[in-house]
């Protein structure tokens, strides 16, 4: 894929994938977002999936993981609703000089990185 390939939530371009590879199934690339404080959330959202499985693991009642939740989500500063920002039907990326396709399971990494499946 050509670079450098726009980044897309929800037909807005939030940004650009500077460097890109690819081995099935998964796609990485550099990415270099318009705004800074997106990304940082973006990172922080990624985040929770291994507290979730923690979570699970736990098996505690509905009560006790929704106050576990709650710390979590306070100490990471996002909200109930930034945990939707990694659905798979919000991103889609448009390499260069090629057509909208959308991209499923994005993950953020603090160094910079985008980890998604085409």
């Amino acid at each position: 894929m050509k670079t450098p390939i726009e980044l897309k939530l929800d037909g807005i371009t939030v940004g650009e994938i500077l460097s890109f590879s690819y081995e099935t199934p998964w796609a990485t690339g550099k990415v270099k977002f318009k705004d800074k404080s997106l990304f940082e959330k973006l990172v922080a959202v990624s985040s929770t999936s291994s507290f979730d499985l923690e979570m699970d693991e736990l098996g505690l009642d509905d009560a006790e993981e929704e106050k576990m939740w709650e710390a979590k989500l306070k100490e990471l500063c996002i909200s109930w609703e930034d945990l939707k920002l990694d659905r798979d039907d919000r991103w889609s990326v448009i390499p260069n000089g090629g057509e909208s396709q959308p991209i499923y399971s994005p993950r953020f990494s603090e160094q910079g990185f985008i980890d998604y499946r085409l």
